[in-house]
């Protein structure tokens, strides 16, 4: 005798059979791309090599963590946040650079987490695509991010603004006072990040903003009252940006006077855009040095396709429109500071950007195009994911081999710097060789 199944209780077990698949597929490659790259810092990573900036930090920090100190410019930015992370980690590690690296690794890996699971929120089920997230933001290409504590400078601001980014794709079109009130706590630690936060700190404050003022006549009296309350953070926010630039003076300790730039003039018109091209290209990797402008300009290429598509969805779909504006917005803060990266630093040429350091600031870009393209769907939309997860996939190798380098080149400095101290070399004279 046969039983006669539904044939939508059939479907229903093929979707949700794909879907543990798939979730299975991610999650192998997340946790792969968190053991390579636990792995390149275990191998490569330095536990006594203070490097680059890191000697002058040191000798400018002095013994303990000082507010002032922590204020205080370094080159062009204010970090304190960094600073504090930075010099706290090292101080309850016996000053191990190595420990640091790992914090950095599992910061990106938590933010794979989150990003994982926003696309499963506006989904329900997560496709294989989503092997992108893993991929690019743990992506070994950015080795210098991975085996330098310092460049945590770098790294919180993009964290900060995914969380940022799944706030807007997943609640913003059910926004809630208490969410105006993290937002605006969000926005008061990005200041604290430096200029990787700022574009963000502007266009989010905007956001909510515009929010609140169109929302403000649904409002009770009573829900005004806490409005009040709730959007203090933003304002605390927008002003303490404004104090990041009282008393603002460039310092450079390694120059006499502190004050001189060490590196070429701003970039022209010409020469910005080209490296910006090289900022939007490195994104995928260091693989990608010998094509630079052309991965450069298929990156902008997407980035006009999605600003396209959500001009589109802003028209077409007003029940929407916190969400497109909240999406629009976080890609021209995105913008902002690969122009400014690009006007200020192209002058020290296509080495300086692929050094790697601008991989992570790209990465929140990624990120949002990757959503605004499954809020699109159709085939297209997913033709489109596919194509971002398979492009850093297929990097992956070279982008393994730079990565490994790299670490060899800091390996062979830590080496060196350990041989030094142990015959005895003066601190003055380490400082000038390492």
């Amino acid at each position: 005798m046969m039983i006669a199944i539904p044939r939508c209780r059939i479907s229903d077990y093929d979707v949700r059979l794909r879907s543990l698949a798939s979730l299975t597929v991610v999650v192998f490659v997340w946790a792969s791309m968190l053991l390579v790259a636990l792995g390149l810092v275990y191998r490569y990573g330095t536990r006594t090599l203070p490097q680059n900036d890191e000697v002058w930090a040191l000798y400018d920090s002095g013994s303990g963590i000082h507010i002032n100190w922590l204020w205080k410019t370094w080159a062009e930015h204010r970090i304190p946040l960094a600073k504090l992370i930075w010099k706290a980690v090292l101080q309850s590690t016996n000053y191990d650079f190595r420990a640091g690296n790992f914090l950095t690794i599992l910061g990106l890996a938590a933010t794979v987490g989150l990003m994982l699971w926003t696309a499963n929120k506006i989904r329900g089920r997560t496709i294989l695509a989503d092997a992108f997230f893993p991929l690019a933001i743990l992506n070994v290409g950015q080795a210098q991010i991975l085996l330098w504590w310092w460049q945590v400078n770098h790294v919180l601001a993009p964290i900060l603004a995914t969380v940022l980014l799944s706030v807007v794709v997943v609640r913003s079109e059910e926004l809630r006072l208490a969410d105006v009130g993290w937002v605006g706590a969000a926005l008061i630690v990005l200041v604290l990040c430096g200029p990787g936060g700022l574009p963000y700190v502007a266009v989010f404050a905007t956001w909510v903003l515009v929010w609140t003022a169109v929302k403000w006549r649904s409002f009770s009296p009573q829900e005004r009252h806490q409005l009040v309350w709730v959007f203090m953070p933003t304002i605390l926010a927008l002003a303490l940006m404004g104090f990041y630039f009282v008393n603002y003076m460039p310092y450079f300790p390694v120059n006499d006077p502190p004050s001189i730039f060490p590196w070429p003039p701003p970039a022209g018109i010409r020469g910005s855009a080209i490296a910006s091209l090289q900022v939007l290209g490195v994104s995928l990797g260091l693989a990608t040095k010998p094509y630079a402008e052309l991965c450069g300009l298929a990156v902008f290429a997407l980035g006009l396709a999605t600003i396209a598509i959500l001009i589109r969805r802003a028209l077409k779909y007003s029940d929407e429109q916190w969400r497109t504006l909240g999406l629009i917005l976080f890609l021209a803060a995105s913008a902002v500071l690969v122009f400014v990266i690009a006007k200020f630093r192209g002058g020290m040429g296509l080495d300086y950007i692929y050094q790697g350091h601008c991989m992570v600031v790209v990465m929140p870009a990624l990120c949002c195009m990757y959503f605004v393209w499954e809020i699109q769907g159709g085939v297209m939309g997913r033709l489109a994911q596919f194509g971002f997860m398979a492009a850093i996939a297929v990097l992956f190798p070279l982008n393994l081999l730079a990565a490994t380098q790299i670490g060899w080149d800091v390996q062979q400095k830590t080496a060196a710097f350990e041989h030094d101290v142990r015959n005895g070399i003066p601190a003055s004279v380490l400082a000038e060789r390492h």
